[in-house]
């Protein structure tokens, strides 16, 4: 067992070389085979080539076949003498070998040779034989021809058809598609996807079918998301656009539907600000190829209102959708439970770590593998929360026993048990993720629930962790909800609230507990009416989340744009009086359009991690100063009626503070001397400001948003904010920027347009990437050309494959009236010389100066395209 073991161990290695080129030297050596080395090269593509890859001291006879055995692709140059080679045909011999035991990918180039003389041995290759027959034994030389002829056979490339240029291209990008298929596949295996790959050909077949709308459907954690996630990976580069819906059923209930239509085509088309009309959104739609995923859809409904027609979407593209229920779909795809090999597999890896199994508890494992039914997720979670554990046959045989006593169908039952082995502390910690949590980002859980780690319930396959964010089956979640439901008929004695019916009757009723330590109110299209004592025997209250509906601020085209023109709100959520009490013990408070003029002052926020109330009636938070050591985010932006903000001196934690739209706020407060880790400011139309917040010296900031603020005057110390990347001073009256600003050497971007006021431009950092002075109409003098618009740093643009693209930097004076044609034309020229100084390499230099005679304007876009 031990040495089947450590073979399989090797042979499950990662190969060394990507591509193994077979080829005749001196046919091909110093023409074609090296210009497709370096193809292959020039892709980061790892190729074995014998003159390159060989090291000092090599037996060639042992080191060729080895580079086979380690590459995942052969390519064999076939060329006029490639026959006659005795080292040729042995690597050949080989090649086929692993294609047959092992699938190795083949690739097969004719060079200059017609595929019929290789197959039948003709011409240069019957001579070749001739002297083959003299020389070696005749069954060796039956080898190389069957494998001659079992080579030609292969479909691949005919150079008398195609030029050179087009087969290495198309050889290249075959051997990246062929490489990402690999890559994805051992991927697969890492993260215990086992049976993925047999099921993802299914989809891809599905996918290259004229259908438009492809299902995915079947029971409660069967692995439909698995699936729908493994095949958005492998494919979604395939198109123009793409984008993956992760949890539709749930979101509609928390966003709403139209907001969370909204937000699925705004990724997918690439635009934030995307018109949302139907005719807007279906042009877009007809013109680009898109791969849209819809995971876990609730019904028929949902789909059609998400997706509409499926004929206004570009020919090509595709929309997947998972869902428990059969949706009028064009091809349907039903995931059934796993065979007994991958359920095998699947349940060794989680219970010992790896697809096999120990030989003592072959037997044992198999009946929990039978138990399971193949159910994927019953066997990820027995196998990382209770078998892994158990040492002994006889403790794994109690286990079983436990198991059966259950009813076999009760998949959420056999869950469980997974809940019932955590401590106190990892049971709350899930609850909190099952009710409120599912879906965000890991830092931001963990942050707000006390910094507890999320590990444990990793390591127990409860939850798994994608792209930072906190994944959790539906099973599991349902479990984890049903726990709490199933703890007591008195609502206002669960530990957590998040149904809106049940909250709505807990907060009109005043029926909050002591036991009540999470409320999340989703979207509810109903009136809630609180008493100021509604959170009073609420002690130990830690979440509250609440959604409000109301109408937005709409727009209506303008001759000048568009201006905003108000409407009635409509709350759902009404106080009659400000609230008397809020629970100390709060760590998370997310309320919007929160109805009351301030928080209850008897409030202690010292627990307070996140305070996110935008869009509310606060004209102050608190009185006094409040020991706030907890505090990292505050989030008002939109709150019209706030005119001050507490001493923030004692927040030493603080990381972003959006005031953004407080439009009577007229000073920003006091932050703590120590402060290290603020990194975002925005207090954009702020307008009664005034005045430049104090911030000298710190260090941390790397993103400050003054917009519309009517700041008189920059001060010297601004050059003290080192951190700086994005600095935003729009629609200001400030008529200088201090010289300091040059110190800011990591600001990448600055915006001072519709600055009507300022008169003089210094010097910029050398390596700002982008400033906007639009509609400086004071601007006469800009000193910052010589050393930073032609020293500046290039932005670099890339394709979807990483290669460079272009090399960008954009300046933009345009409608500065007073800036003359003397200083533009000079700002211009000498940024042009520089352009053509920087172009050390080959390149294609590509120059777009745009003036406007009437507004003695100028804006420049520079590029640098690779040739």
């Amino acid at each position: 067992m031990a040495a089947s073991s450590s073979s399989a161990a090797a042979d499950s290695r990662p190969p060394k070389y990507d591509v193994f080129i077979s080829f005749r030297g001196e046919d091909t050596r110093k023409g074609f085979t090296s210009h497709l080395y370096s193809a292959l090269s020039g892709k980061q593509i790892e190729a074995y080539i014998d003159e390159e890859s060989l090291e000092k001291g090599d037996d060639i006879s042992r080191a060729l076949p080895e580079a086979i055995e380690q590459s995942e692709i052969s390519i064999v140059v076939f060329s006029e003498n490639y026959g006659e080679s005795h080292w040729c045909l042995d690597e050949l011999v080989h090649i086929l070998k692993r294609r047959e035991e092992k699938d190795q990918i083949v690739l097969p180039i004719f060079y200059n040779i017609d595929p019929s003389h290789i197959r039948n041995q003709k011409e240069t290759y019957a001579a070749a034989f001739v002297k083959h027959e003299e020389r070696f034994e005749m069954e060796k030389v039956q080898k190389w021809r069957q494998a001659l002829k079992d080579a030609a056979a292969i479909s691949g490339w005919n150079s008398r058809n195609m030029s050179e240029s087009k087969i290495l291209e198309e050889v290249v990008e075959r051997v990246k598609r062929e490489l990402d298929t690999i890559m994805s596949k051992r991927s697969d295996v890492c993260n215990g996807l086992v049976g993925i790959p047999k099921r993802l050909e299914k989809i891809k077949s599905y996918l290259d079918s004229p259908a438009v709308r492809v299902g995915i459907w079947g029971m409660g954690g069967i692995g439909k998301t698995t699936l729908a996630i493994a095949a958005f990976d492998r494919f979604h580069n395939d198109y123009e656009g793409s984008y993956l819906a992760h949890d539709v059923r749930e979101n509609a209930i928390n966003k709403g539907l139209n907001t969370l239509k909204k937000e699925v085509y705004s990724e997918l088309l690439g635009d934030k600000q995307l018109d949302t009309s139907p005719s807007a959104v279906n042009h877009k739609l007809s013109r680009k190829r898109i791969l849209l995923v819809l995971d876990d859809v609730e019904n028929p409904m949902q789909f059609e209102d998400l997706v509409g027609d499926p004929y206004r979407f570009c020919p090509g593209s595709k929309i997947i959708v998972t869902s428990r229920h059969k949706l009028k779909v064009d091809e349907e795809y039903k995931v059934e439970v796993l065979d007994s090999d991958d359920a095998c597999k699947l349940f060794y890896l989680k219970a010992f770590g790896h697809e096999s199994c120990r030989s003592r508890f072959e037997e044992i494992a198999g009946r929990v593998v039978k138990y399971t039914k193949g159910h994927p997720l019953a066997l990820k979670v027995l196998g990382a929360s209770v078998f892994c554990f158990l040492e002994s046959i006889e403790d794994w045989g109690k286990e079983l026993e436990k198991l059966k006593r259950i009813p076999n169908d009760d998949i959420r039952k056999v869950l469980e048990r997974s809940y019932d082995a955590l401590d106190a502390e990892q049971k709350g910690l899930f609850l909190d993720i099952a009710c409120f949590f599912k879906g965000q980002q890991r830092d931001f859980v963990e942050g707000i629930l006390e910094d507890k780690p999320i590990t444990g319930l990793v390591n127990k396959s409860l939850i798994t962790i994608e792209d930072g964010r906190i994944c959790m089956h539906d099973l599991i979640q349902e479990m984890g909800r049903d726990i709490v439901y199933q703890s007591t008929h008195i609502l206002g004695e669960r530990s957590r609230l998040w149904i809106a019916k049940d909250v709505s009757f807990v907060l009109n009723n005043n029926r909050g507990t002591e036991e009540t330590e999470g409320i999340s109110l989703p979207w509810i299209d109903q009136v809630v009416r609180l008493r100021p004592d509604v959170f009073e025997k609420m002690c130990n209250l830690r979440l509250l989340k609440i959604y409000n509906a109301r109408q937005d601020v709409h727009s209506r085209p303008y001759r000048k744009g568009k201006v905003e023109v108000e409407v009635k709100v409509k709350v759902k959520v009404y106080i009659n009086r400000d609230l008397k009490y809020l629970p100390n013990e709060l760590r998370y408070l997310h309320w919007e359009d929160y109805p009351g003029k301030s928080l209850p002052s008897n409030f202690k926020p010292h627990n307070l991690v996140e305070l996110h109330m935008p869009n509310s009636n606060l004209e102050q938070l608190w009185d006094g100063v409040q020991e706030l050591r907890s505090l990292k985010h505050i989030n008002l932006h939109e709150s019209s009626g706030l005119t001050k903000i507490p001493d923030l001196s004692q927040a030493p934690k603080l990381e972003s503070i959006n005031l953004c739209g407080c439009k009577k706020l007229r000073s920003f407060p006091k932050l703590p001397r120590n402060i290290e880790v603020l990194q975002e400011l925005d207090l954009s139309f702020c307008s009664k400001l005034e005045s430049f917040p104090m911030l000298s010296g710190l260090c941390s900031l790397t993103h400050l948003y003054l917009r519309g603020c009517n700041i008189r005057e920059i001060p010297d110390w601004l050059g003290s904010l080192t951190s700086l990347t994005e600095l935003n001073l729009r629609r200001n009256s400030f008529d200088r920027i201090p010289a300091s600003i040059g110190m800011l050497y990591n600001l990448k971007k600055l915006d001072i347009s519709d600055c009507y006021d300022l008169r003089s431009l210094p010097e910029l950092p050398l390596f700002i990437e982008s400033v906007n002075a639009q509609c400086c109409r004071s601007l006469e003098m800009v000193s910052t050309l010589r050393s930073t618009l032609t020293m500046g740093r290039w932005l670099d643009k890339y394709d979807g494959d990483g290669g460079k693209i272009y090399t960008q930097r954009e300046f933009s004076f345009e409608d500065c009236r007073k800036l003359g044609k003397d200083a533009i034309n000079n700002i211009f020229w000498e940024f042009l010389y520089k352009v053509f100084c920087t172009a050390t390499t080959p390149r294609e230099i590509v120059v777009s100066k745009v003036c406007d005679n009437k507004k003695s304007g100028i804006f420049f876009f520079f590029l640098l395209k690779s040739i």
